[in-house]
C-alpha cells in the first residue's frame, strides 16, 4: 500500500493549523482536511469577540477605579459587530508552505486505515485529530423547552441593548472570564459552577478570585442545575433546591467534534468530555493521535503548541516523550489575571507528601497598585532542597511566568537572581531565612555560644 503522507490532520482549528505549519517546516508530507469551515469560522469569531469583551471590561474597570473618562463603556452589540468583522484565518498560507489542504467532510476507513475526504483516499503514517469542540445539549431536566445561549453561539444571536440578568452555567476558565466581563460592562450575573470555582486551580487562588467576583457583584452558586423552565425573556433554574431567576440562560457545555468521523470503525474511543489518549497523545488506535481542546483540557495556545511539538517530535524521532503539562505557563484572563506553572498545593502534597515549603506574598505589585488593583497573591511551592514544583500568581506579577524555565530545568529557588522589591523576591528572602534556620550550624549555634560564654 502506498503511503501518501507522513501526517494527515483532521480539522482547521487553531490546533490543526499550528500543527500543520510546524510539521511541514520539519520536512514532513502533510495534508490538512478542512471539513468544517463554517464551524471553524464561528469558533474564530467567538474567540475574537470573547477577547474583545474581556479587554473592554478590564478597561472599564480600570477607568472606574481611577475616575478616568477616556472612553465610553462599549455596548455588547458593538463588540458583537466588531467580532463578526474579524478576518478569518486563511488556509491559503498553509497551502503556500506545502500543506495539501483538502476541503470537504471526512471519515475514517477501517482496512487499511485511511481518511476519505474530498473524493480522495488519504493514506498516512499517522493521523492527527484537531477538530476541536462543539456545543453539546446541556444535561439539565427541562432544557429542551427553554431557549438558551452557548459560549459559542452568544456572538451569533441578537444581544440585548440594555442590561439584563444572565444565568451562566459552566466551570471552564472562559466561562469565568465571560461572567466577570459581562458584569463589568453593566450586566447582572449569577454564575452556577461545580464542584467549586476554577476546580483545576489551586484552592487558595480560586478562593481569592471567587471573593473578587463576589465583591464586584457576581452571585456564585456551587452546585449542579436540577431543573430549568422558562421562555425567551425569562428563565428559572433550580440548584440545590433553590430557585434562581434570570432573563437569559447561557450554558458552557461542549463535546469533541468527532461524531462524523466514523471513529468507531477504527476503534478510537471518546467520551462526552474528551477524546481518550495516552501520555503520548496517542488514541486507542496506534496510528491516530489527538491534540487541542478536544482532549478536554484548557483551550490555550501555550498548551496547543506544546502538544503539537510533542506529537511531531515523537513522529520524527525514536522513543516517545510525554507532554510536560506542569511546565507550561497557564494564564487565565480574569481581573486580576491568574498565572500558574507547575503543581497546585494539593497536587504537590499528594505527590511529595507534607515535607514542602510554601511561601506566600499577598501584596500587590507596583503596576497593580498604580491601577488601584488590590487583590493579589503570589504562592511558591518548594521541595526541601529548594526545587520549584509550583508557582501561582494573582495580579500583574510578570516574573511568575518567567519561572517556567527554572521549573523546567529543575533549578533551585535560592539560585535565582530575584529583585527583593518584587513579590517573588520577598518570598525568596523568606526561603533563605528558612534555610538558615534549618541549617546544621543554626541548630549548633546556641550550644556554641553557651560554651564560649562560660
Amino acid at each position: 500500500m502506498t503511503i501518501d503522507y507522513d501526517l494527515v490532520i483532521l480539522g482547521g482549528s487553531a490546533a490543526g493549523r499550528s500543527m500543520a505549519q510546524r510539521a511541514v517546516q520539519r520536512g514532513l508530507r502533510v495534508a490538512l482536511v478542512d471539513g468544517w469551515p463554517e464551524v471553524d469560522r464561528l469558533q474564530q469569531t467567538a474567540q475574537g469577540s470573547h477577547a474583545a469583551l474581556v479587554q473592554a471590561a478590564r478597561l472599564a474597570q480600570q477607568q472606574a477605579q481611577q475616575g478616568w473618562a477616556i472612553a465610553p463603556r462599549p455596548a455588547l452589540r458593538d463588540l458583537q459587530t466588531w467580532g463578526q468583522q474579524l478576518p478569518s484565518s486563511s488556509l491559503a498560507s498553509l497551502a503556500e508552505l506545502g500543506v495539501d489542504v483538502v476541503a470537504g467532510p471526512a471519515e475514517f476507513r477501517r482496512r487499511p486505515v485511511a481518511v476519505v475526504a474530498g473524493g480522495r483516499i488519504l493514506r498516512s503514517r499517522a493521523y492527527g485529530l484537531a477538530t476541536g469542540m462543539e456545543d453539546a445539549v446541556p444535561q439539565i431536566p427541562g432544557i429542551d423547552a427553554v431557549p438558551y445561549t452557548t459560549v459559542r453561539s452568544l456572538w451569533h444571536q441578537p444581544l440585548p441593548s440594555t442590561p439584563i440578568h444572565w444565568l451562566i452555567v459552566g466551570h471552564r476558565p472562559q466561562t469565568v472570564e465571560l461572567a466577570q466581563a459581562l458584569n463589568g460592562l453593566g450586566q447582572s450575573v449569577t454564575l452556577i459552577t461545580a464542584p467549586r470555582l476554577l476546580p483545576a486551580e489551586d484552592p487558595q487562588i480560586a478562593a481569592l478570585i471567587a471573593a473578587q467576583l463576589e465583591a464586584e457583584g457576581i452571585e456564585i452558586v456551587l452546585g449542579h442545575p436540577e431543573q430549568v423552565d422558562g421562555h425567551a425573556q425569562a428563565c428559572r433554574l433550580q440548584v440545590n433546591g433553590q430557585i434562581y431567576k434570570g432573563d437569559r440562560l447561557l450554558v458552557d457545555t461542549q463535546q469533541p467534534q468527532v461524531r462524523s468521523l466514523n471513529l468507531e470503525a477504527v476503534g478510537v474511543q471518546w467520551t462526552q468530555n474528551s477524546i481518550i489518549t495516552d501520555a503520548h497523545l496517542r488514541t486507542t488506535h496506534p496510528q491516530i493521535y489527538a491534540l487541542g481542546d478536544g482532549l478536554g483540557g484548557y483551550a490555550l495556545p501555550s498548551i496547543t503548541e506544546a502538544e503539537a511539538d510533542l506529537l511531531l517530535y515523537n513522529l520524527c524521532h525514536p522513543g516517545q516523550r510525554t507532554v510536560p503539562y506542569h511546565h507550561i505557563p497557564i494564564t487565565i484572563q480574569t481581573s486580576p489575571t491568574i498565572t500558574r506553572i507547575g503543581l497546585t498545593e494539593p497536587q504537590a502534597r499528594q505527590r511529595y507528601g507534607d515535607d514542602l515549603w510554601v511561601g506566600i506574598n499577598p501584596f500587590p505589585s507596583d503596576a497593580d497598585r498604580a491601577l488601584g488593583q488590590t487583590t493579589s497573591l503570589v504562592k511558591v511551592i518548594l521541595k526541601p532542597d529548594g526545587q520549584i514544583i509550583g508557582v501561582h500568581g494573582v495580579g500583574n506579577h510578570t516574573d511568575v511566568a518567567a519561572l517556567a524555565i527554572a521549573l523546567q530545568h529543575h533549578h533551585r529557588f535560592h539560585h535565582l537572581a530575584l529583585s527583593p522589591s518584587t513579590a517573588l523576591g520577598a518570598i525568596a528572602q523568606a526561603w533563605q531565612q528558612h534555610r538558615r534556620e534549618r541549617s546544621l550550624w543554626s541548630r549548633l549555634q546556641p550550644t556554641w555560644l553557651a560554651m564560649n560564654r562560660a
